[in-house]
């Protein structure tokens, strides 16, 4: 795991290399980091200054062709840009392992950045922990419908780009306050607290309707027959657990598919 990672961060960043202990594994410190972490930020600046260009340019009424090209290219950047955050963050797992011996739990889902299963069960479990019988939580649970047929037919890199589209439209679809994670290949939840379920169905209905406009527009050869279902559960003081929260939403989420559409349905 270690040489992957040196390999593909030295791609990204080929003018720094971490060091090697005497097994030949790769040794981080957080002098690399740092300058591996400058370095990124120096590049997305260049890019900023790329986009002003650019921008400049489009008034300055440069032909469509050119500019098509120069935002190919500043998009080539951030995608490099996104791999070598994505290795840094790695490399900060590893020396994390380096300074404590033991392995790290992971709390994010590596495509969306999104905190994971893990991570979404513990603020579960913690809430329903602090709550009394003044306050309520909602949990809205999404599943993207054939994914892995999508992922078969088209290939995991563009099932995942889908899965990050739908991980954006989510976030951009409610609050900043509501918990938004990725709870499995194809499930997403939002943790509302302080809202009862049914006051979670306009949302449902706006968070529906923004994934089917935007995600699987009727007619594409590639995402059309990608279907949104969505399960709404609530609990009110205490007792209740995230296990039966979670479970509650998955049985909303079967029965909305019965239901048809809009496949929304609160438990």
């Amino acid at each position: 795991m270690a040489k992957v990672l040196r390999r593909g961060l030295t791609s990204a960043l080929p003018d720094l290399a971490p060091t090697e202990n005497a097994g030949g594994e790769a040794v981080f410190d957080t002098a690399f980091v740092a300058r591996s972490l400058d370095r990124l930020i120096a590049g997305r600046l260049q890019d900023l200054e790329t986009l002003r260009h650019i921008a400049l340019d489009a008034n300055a009424g440069m032909n469509g062709e050119a500019l098509h090209r120069q935002l190919l290219m500043l998009t080539h950047s951030a995608r490099e840009a996104y791999d070598g955050l994505q290795q840094s963050r790695d490399i900060l797992i590893g020396l994390h392992k380096q300074a404590t011996g033991g392995e790290v739990v992971a709390a994010v889902d590596a495509v969306t950045g999104l905190p994971n299963r893990s991570a979404f069960s513990v603020r579960l479990s913690e809430h329903l922990k602090r709550m009394d019988k003044a306050h309520t939580v909602s949990l809205m649970v999404i599943e993207l419908g054939a994914l892995q047929v999508l992922a078969n037919e088209a290939g995991t890199i563009v099932a995942n780009r889908v899965v990050k589209r739908l991980a954006v439209i989510l976030r951009r679809a409610v609050k900043r306050t509501d918990y938004v994670s990725r709870i499995g290949p194809q499930h997403f939840a939002v943790l509302f607290e302080e809202i009862l379920p049914q006051k979670a169905v306009p949302i449902a209905l706006r968070v529906h309707d923004a994934i089917e406009a935007k995600l699987s527009p009727a007619g594409s050869p590639v995402t059309g027959a990608l279907s949104v279902t969505i399960g709404i559960a609530g609990a009110s003081g205490p007792g209740s657990s995230a296990a039966e929260l979670l479970q509650k939403a998955y049985e909303a989420i079967a029965q909305a598919r019965k239901e048809g559409r809009p496949a929304i349905y609160v438990a």
